[in-house]
């Protein structure tokens, strides 16, 4: 827990880590990064601590249910413990750039232009699965460039999602680039990500989304429809006290079906009704 968090908990200043949350910081301080690292470089994908190049055109499914956005301080180059990242799925907000302190530039690295850089960026960590061996990376991203690629895909996905819920979009990585208007700068390479040639399946490990697909067959609704079909068979010896009025000389026929004393024939019409009732009063009683 950091120290924002422990302010925001209410929990008493002298509160410290014990030695097993120590060690659990330690343990996961690559936050949201699941699989290998794969970054964007001046046109080019490179993956792991080696940098090892994923041509373009490689094929991943896209988990963008466990997209997840906010702040994160890197160091070169390199995201580091120090985030604060939430899932888009469920609506994250992440804090504004003046709570989370570092306001000393003069402990700021500095970048390739020359210029001191704010450690705190926003990021994305877009988790992927390789098609063709199934390894699992994660894009991660602070450029305007590569959150606009990000943003491309989102709206992509969002417009799809309601007719394929259960699965995933796959992307092949492409690349583009433009001429930066500060001459200076040069050429402008940024990701493409929004290139989806297919959809497949989510695994279970994939969606971060409820379970309401997945709801029991049993519900208020069902519940209804079970009482009302208990209803109906009132109603059958209406239609047998009305069969038996043509046939007026066989009394002994409404009889059997509502099961009334035989000896009472007008008594056992008359009470026809009523014994319709009962059915309709027990069902009733049961919810």
């Amino acid at each position: 827990m950091n120290d924002l968090e422990k302010k925001n908990s209410g929990l008493p200043a002298t509160d410290q880590a014990n030695p097993f949350e120590e060690y659990g910081n330690a343990a996961t301080a690559r936050g949201g990064i699941e699989g290998t690292l794969l970054k964007f470089n001046k046109g080019d994908y490179l993956a792991g601590q080696e940098g090892e190049e994923v041509p373009l055109g490689t094929q991943f499914a896209a988990l963008v249910d466990k997209l997840l956005v906010g702040w994160v301080c890197w160091q070169d180059n390199v995201p580091v413990d120090k985030q604060h990242m939430g899932l888009v799925a469920e609506r994250y907000q992440p804090p504004r750039r003046n709570e989370l302190g570092d306001f000393d530039k003069a402990n700021w690295e500095i970048n390739a232009n020359g210029q001191a850089q704010d450690p705190w960026q926003l990021t994305n960590y877009l988790p992927l699965r390789r098609i063709d061996n199934g390894e699992l990376y994660t894009f991660a991203t602070n450029s305007k460039g590569g959150l606009s690629a990000i943003g491309e895909l989102c709206k992509d996905y969002g417009k799809m999602m309601r007719q394929r819920p259960d699965e995933n979009p796959v992307i092949a990585l492409e690349a583009s680039s433009y001429l930066h208007r500060d001459r200076s700068i040069g050429r402008v390479h940024v990701p493409v990500l929004n290139n989806i040639v297919d959809w497949v399946a989510k695994d279970d490990d994939d969606d971060s989304g409820g379970d309401a697909a997945n709801e029991p067959s049993w519900s208020p609704s069902s519940d209804t429809t079970a009482s009302s079909a208990t209803r109906p068979a009132p109603t059958k010896p209406a239609p047998a006290s009305s069969a038996t009025k043509p046939a007026a000389t066989k009394p002994a026929a409404a009889s059997s079906a509502t099961k009334p004393a035989a000896t009472k024939s007008t008594t056992a019409s008359s009470t026809t009704k009523p014994a319709a009732a009962k059915p309709i009063a027990g069902a009733q009683s049961r919810f």
